[in-house]
C-alpha cells in the first residue's frame, strides 16, 4: 500500500470515489464530476496538500486519505477508500502509516467523524486515540504523541495537569467553565456572565502574579488534551491569613482534578507565599468540596455563621499545615 500525491490523471479515481452515495454517506452529498474536477483543482494548486491518493500493492487506486494541519499541534487523519476495498484492513493500515508521519513531524493526530460512524470509532480507539469532544456536529478523538509545550508561567505540572498563569487567550475557556449550577449556587462572584467579565477579570489575575497581596489564580490545563478546565487559587482572607480556592468545570467533575490540583499546589504556593496554614471555607452543603479539602489534608474545626463571599452564612472552616504534611 501507498500514500502519493494526487495527479491530474487522477479525475476519473477521484470522482469514482465521491460520487458513490455509499462512500459519502457521512461525509456530503455524492460530488458531480464539476464538483469533483474543481476539488481536483484546489488540492494540485494548493502548497499545503490536504488529501492524497492510495494506492493498493498493485499500484491500483483505492481511494485517499486526509492528513493536514489541524490546530498548532496536531494533524488530522483521515480517509475515503472506495467500496470495494471495504473490509480489507486498509484503513487501519492508513491510521497507522499516518499516525508515524505524524509522530516524525513531533505532532498529535486527530480524527474527526459523524457520530453515526462505527468503524471509524472502532479504529480511532484501536489506535488509543480518546473522545475529546464534539465539534460542528462531529465526535473528535485525539491521540497525545508529543508531551504538551507548557505555556509561559507554569508554576508545576502533576501527573495530569498543567498549573499554569493565566493568559487573555484563556477568557472564553473561564467564561465557559463558570456557567455551571455549583458555582452560582456555591460562588456566585466567580461567575463571568460575559466574555468581557472574564477578560477583566484575567487583567486583573495577571497584574496579581509576583505580588504581596493576591489573588494568586493559576489555570489547570490537561496534558492529555491541552483543555483549561478550571483553576486553583489562593487568596488572602483577614489577619494576614489565606484560602484555597479551586473551581473545576462541570464536564470534568468526578475525576480527581481538583484532588490532584490543590494537593500538588499547598505547598509550592505556601513556600512562595511565606506561610505555613492555608484555610478551606465552603458552605456545609457542598460536600464534594468537602470532600477534596479532607483528601488534601485539610482538618474542619469551625462549623457555624461565618463570612463567606461578602455575606455571612453557615459555614464550614478547616485548616491545612505545612508541618503535617511533610
Amino acid at each position: 500500500m501507498k500514500i502519493r500525491e494526487f495527479e491530474k490523471s487522477d479525475l476519473e479515481n477521484l470522482f469514482g470515489t465521491l460520487s458513490d452515495p455509499d462512500v459519502m454517506t457521512y461525509i456530503e452529498d455524492p460530488y458531480t464530476f464539476e464538483d469533483t474536477q474543481a476539488l481536483l483543482e484546489d488540492v494540485l494548486s494548493s502548497e499545503e496538500r490536504s488529501i492524497h491518493a492510495v494506492e493498493d500493492d498493485d499500484g491500483n487506486y483505492i481511494g485517499y486519505v486526509i492528513f493536514h494541519p489541524y490546530e498548532a499541534d496536531s494533524y488530522e487523519l483521515g480517509w475515503l477508500l472506495n467500496k470495494s476495498e471495504w473490509g480489507k484492513g486498509y484503513a487501519s493500515g492508513l491510521t497507522e502509516m499516518m499516525i508515524e508521519e505524524a509522530r516524525k513531524k513531533g505532532m498529535n493526530a486527530v480524527i474527526e467523524c459523524d457520530p453515526g460512524q462505527e468503524v471509524t470509532k472502532h479504529i480511532a480507539e484501536k489506535f488509543g486515540f480518546r473522545f475529546d469532544e464534539v465539534y460542528d456536529g462531529c465526535n473528535v478523538y485525539r491521540l497525545q504523541l508529543v508531551e504538551p509545550v507548557p505555556a509561559k508561567g507554569v508554576l508545576l505540572e502533576t501527573e495530569r495537569l498543567i498549573i499554569t498563569e493565566m493568559t487573555p487567550d484563556m477568557a472564553e475557556d473561564v467564561h465557559k467553565n463558570s456557567l455551571d449550577e455549583d458555582t452560582r449556587r456555591f460562588v456566585p462572584d466567580e461567575v463571568f456572565e460575559t466574555l468581557e467579565d472574564a477578560q477583566e477579570t484575567i487583567e486583573f489575575l495577571m497584574s496579581q502574579y509576583g505580588a504581596a497581596d493576591g489573588p494568586l489564580v493559576y489555570a489547570l490545563i490537561t496534558k492529555d488534551a491541552n483543555k483549561n478546565i478550571g483553576y486553583v487559587q489562593l487568596v488572602p482572607i483577614d489577619n494576614g491569613d489565606w484560602e484555597i480556592g479551586y473551581h473545576v468545570a462541570k464536564p470534568y467533575t468526578c475525576k480527581g482534578y481538583a484532588t490532584e490540583a490543590v494537593s500538588a499546589f499547598l505547598p509550592v504556593m505556601a513556600k512562595m507565599v511565606g506561610i505555613s496554614e492555608v484555610y478551606g471555607i465552603r458552605l456545609p452543603e457542598n460536600a464534594a468540596s468537602g470532600r477534596v479539602l479532607e483528601k488534601c489534608g485539610f482538618r474542619s474545626f469551625f462549623t457555624g455563621e461565618g463570612p463567606y463571599h461578602g455575606g455571612i452564612y453557615e459555614i464550614d472552616k478547616s485548616v491545612w499545615r505545612m508541618e503535617l504534611c511533610e
